[in-house]
């Protein structure tokens, strides 16, 4: 499998090749446990770090000859549609090469009665804009500030996951 990382806070899965130690671990879990794209890497080993000591841990046991203990969280993935312009002004990101990284939003003002997203404690990022991925998270930024945004592709794991996430073991028990 491969990574991306988001930022130092935020590694998630990029990729899920057919063999390895993912691969055999998605075929013995149900579906809900399947480690796949956009899943947010949470701890290595029991311990949580930032994105780049993660992947250092993960490449310093030589591959996958030792021992790794890796737990994930999946994502929740949902759609929003773009009411008007002035609603995308209230939201406040970073770009990123694949995505949007919501930083934060002023969800009172977006649409009365209608939250997009909970930010408190939430990691979340804008994947697809008027359903494309196309051009990365310049393109999805562009796409927005001049106004042709009309739906955002959100996906948003918890700060803190709790049941909801999956774990993997590679190497040796």
């Amino acid at each position: 499998f491969s990574l991306d990382i988001i930022d130092s806070a935020t590694c998630v899965v990029k990729d899920v090749e057919s063999e390895g130690p993912i691969a055999n671990w998605n075929r013995a879990a149900a579906t809900v446990d399947q480690i796949v794209p956009w899943c947010l890497l949470v701890a290595v080993n029991g311990e949580k770090h930032s994105s780049n000591e993660m992947t250092n841990r993960i490449q310093s046991v030589g591959g996958w000859g030792g021992k790794l203990d890796l737990v994930f969280e999946r994502p929740l993935l949902t759609r929003h549609d773009v009411l008007s312009k002035d609603m995308l002004q209230k939201l406040k990101f970073t770009r990123r090469k694949r995505c949007l990284k919501l930083a934060s939003a002023d969800l009172k003002e977006v649409v009365a009665g209608d939250r997009i997203l909970d930010l408190e404690g939430a990691v979340c990022l804008i994947v697809e804009v008027n359903g494309s991925d196309e051009g990365g998270g310049q393109q999805m930024y562009d796409k927005i500030l001049d106004g042709s945004a009309s739906e955002l592709t959100v996906l948003s794991w918890e700060a803190s996951p709790q049941e909801s996430s999956s774990a993997a073991s590679t190497g040796d028990p």
